[in-house]
């Protein structure tokens, strides 16, 4: 009896936390929505399956499933096109009303996935109702994208990054947001903003509890970013959504495992580099050459413009910076001054990448 017991309070917590209370603060068992997303983690799961592959309407599923992913020039995994096919037989099969806001399905519907879904429904000779085309839209943006070409991956990002900001224009204060806090340039970033415009995706639609996703686990060291990562997102959410949007473990773990190696890079102080030169011209010149050979990730180009090496205050002496000095001004050779001149700068530039690149890799 005591196990049943415990069981019957798992199922009860993890009810109430998937679905919610209603006015009168009992599970909300109406939500229809978020009921086929426990189904679905449930059949992922192989729970409850042996039954599905007696209905014929299971095998027109997985028809439709391919040819959304032929259509849509994605290579679905196995898994990935069991999911879709497990979220296209319950549209098939259950026809209650979902609550999706008018809002989200004009949206999805100037879109190109709407349309494609609908597309090979069409061709089944069903015809889907909206809700319905939204529900499997939903399911299919949170599926691994996998094209023939890495152009498309370019395409696909640059297309949903336009339409994700439009419909929520906040996504740039999040990403100015993470910039403020890691100290960088992430605007732009398709590394960055691809895993957040899926994260920003699941989260506005209020499913990312649901997604049957691998576990990540982070290195004690790096669990200071994954802190700081939540605390950015849960702010933003408050702001600009609401306050009962809850983020999974998983979701936000999956996320850092992501962007961790690029938001690693922010913590490390970016190196100045000094330039002294004799003109103008030359300050001109070697800026913008030097410019095109740095990471900004890594370094920046000091502001102050030098024409003496006596015009360098002490402090650059005394900290981790690179000094460049036009060839002419420099009275001796010195090992942590880099020499520059314009008739030699190919080469020059070329000895200048190779030894600061060396010393941050090997620091």
């Amino acid at each position: 009896m005591t196990k049943v017991f415990n069981l019957k309070k798992k199922s009860e917590r993890y009810f109430r936390q998937s679905l919610g209370l209603n006015s009168e603060g009992e599970i909300d068992f109406d939500n229809k929505l978020k009921i086929r997303y426990i189904f679905l983690a449930i059949w992922m799961r192989g729970i409850g399956i042996s039954e599905l592959n007696k209905n014929p309407l299971f095998f027109q599923s997985e028809k439709i499933a391919l040819a959304i992913s032929e259509l849509l020039k994605n290579r679905l995994s196995k898994k990935s096109l069991l999911y879709l096919q497990y979220s296209i037989f319950l549209s098939l099969t259950r026809r209650d009303t979902l609550m999706i806001e008018a809002e989200t399905i004009a949206f999805l519907k100037t879109g190109i996935i709407f349309n494609s879904i609908n597309t090979c429904f069409l061709k089944q000779n069903v015809e889907m109702d909206d809700q319905n085309l939204a529900f499997i839209s939903f399911v299919y943006k949170n599926l691994p994208y996998n094209p023939e070409s890495y152009r498309l991956i370019e395409v696909d990002y640059q297309y949903y990054r336009t339409r994700l900001i439009k419909s929520h224009p906040s996504v740039v204060q999040l990403i100015r947001n993470f910039e403020a806090g890691f100290e960088m340039n992430l605007l732009g970033e398709m590394e960055f903003e691809k895993p957040l415009m899926d994260l920003v995706y699941t989260t506005s639609f209020g499913i990312n509890e649901f997604l049957l996703n691998q576990y990540f686990f982070i290195n004690s060291n790096d669990f200071h970013i994954k802190e700081k990562v939540s605390k950015i997102i849960c702010a933003w959410l408050k702001e600009y959504f609401s306050n009962t949007i809850t983020m999974s473990e998983s979701i936000i773990l999956q996320f850092c495992q992501q962007v961790m190696p690029l938001l690693k890079k922010g913590e490390k102080k970016k190196i100045p580099i000094i330039i002294v030169a004799k003109d103008e011209y030359s300050h001109m010149l070697f800026r913008n050459n030097i410019n095109k050979i740095i990471s900004e990730n890594y370094f920046f180009i000091n502001d102050e413009i030098y024409y003496s090496i006596d015009d360098i205050p002490e402090l650059f002496f005394n900290i981790h910076c690179f000094i460049v000095c036009e060839r002419c001004l420099l009275n001796q050779e010195r090992k942590f001054i880099l020499p520059i001149s314009i008739n030699n700068l190919t080469n020059d530039l070329k000895d200048i990448s190779n030894y600061i690149f060396t010393c941050v890799l090997t620091k």
